[in-house]
């Protein structure tokens, strides 16, 4: 009985020693784990951040221009080795709208010939015209050889008004004069010359490389003439041996003006359609060079 008591004993006291190990294992777990001031799980207050460290209001919003932005520090800064584009201004204001158009391939140089930007107008061009008919019975041709020269405003869409003028050396004309009425055959020299000036309206219109004008001028005139030596009566009434006289006309044309920037070479062909008795018609051309302002 006595070895059964110690067996039994023996058994008891393993229980117990296992019991206890169970014990004090579940109460290491059990037992909070000490934490680091660096690692406290207090909640983040997130009204403690310093709002000024990230207002966007605070923004300089003249820091992300747009147009002021350049790529290429972006993708340096990003070790990108793809070249970047450069960001293009858009244009803001009227002036730069123009001066975007006026580089344009279409709109500048030799594909847009309206010059926009450049509204203003001055030309100078050498004439040649000769008169078709004859001025009371006398050969006399107050144009010949001339200087026209022109300066106008031109809106964008082609429409032009322009103060214009011309000088025309004239000529001398040797010729046999048969009075009417009389049986008398005279030789005269008839000179003539021509200074006038008008204004011009005018329509612009772009063809290809070239521009085509298409112009009336009104013309107000003075022109003054010399018969010689041939008496007034000679004349059966009409104009005095040496005389000068206002004169009026009017003269369509057409012009090609070929740009080269800002300036322009031109030639014309042009009828002078007279009102008055004293000075003939004439039909003529013209070569010149002209700048827009």
């Amino acid at each position: 009985m006595g070895l059964g008591l110690i067996v039994i004993w023996r058994n008891v006291s393993h229980v117990l020693v296992v019991l206890t190990l169970l014990a004090l294992s579940a109460t290491a777990i059990a037992e909070p784990v000490e934490r680091s001031p660096e690692s406290s799980d207090a909640p983040v207050d997130s009204t403690a951040v310093d709002s000024t460290a990230v207002d966007s209001t605070a923004v300089d919003s003249t820091a992300v221009d747009s147009t002021a932005v350049d790529s290429t520090a972006i993708h340096e800064a990003r070790g990108s080795s793809t070249p970047a584009l450069r960001a293009v201004p858009v244009a803001s204001t009227p002036e730069a709208a123009q001066a975007s158009a006026a580089a344009s391939p279409k709109a500048g140089g030799l594909w847009g010939p309206r010059f926009p930007g450049h509204p203003w107008e001055l030309s100078l061009a050498f004439d040649y015209s000769r008169a078709l008919k004859d001025s009371h019975g006398i050969q006399i041709d107050p144009y010949r050889l001339g200087l026209a020269f022109s300066a106008g405003y031109f809106w964008p869409g082609g429409l032009g008004l322009a103060l214009v003028g011309d000088a025309y050396a004239g000529s001398a004309l040797n010729q046999l004069y048969y009075p009417p009425l009389t049986s008398l055959e005279l030789t005269i020299d008839a000179k003539s010359q021509l200074f006038d000036m008008g204004a011009q309206v005018s329509y612009d219109h772009p063809l290809g490389p070239v521009l085509l004008r298409y112009a009336l001028s009104a013309y107000v005139g003075l022109m003054s003439w010399d018969f010689g030596n041939l008496p007034y009566v000679s004349l059966a009434g009409s104009s005095p041996p040496a005389d000068n006289g206002v004169v009026l006309s009017l003269d369509p044309g057409l012009s090609v003006l070929w740009p080269i920037g800002t300036f322009f070479l031109s030639a014309k062909v042009h009828t002078r359609v007279s009102f008055s008795s004293d000075l003939p018609s004439a039909f003529g051309g013209a070569l010149g060079i002209g700048v827009r302002l």
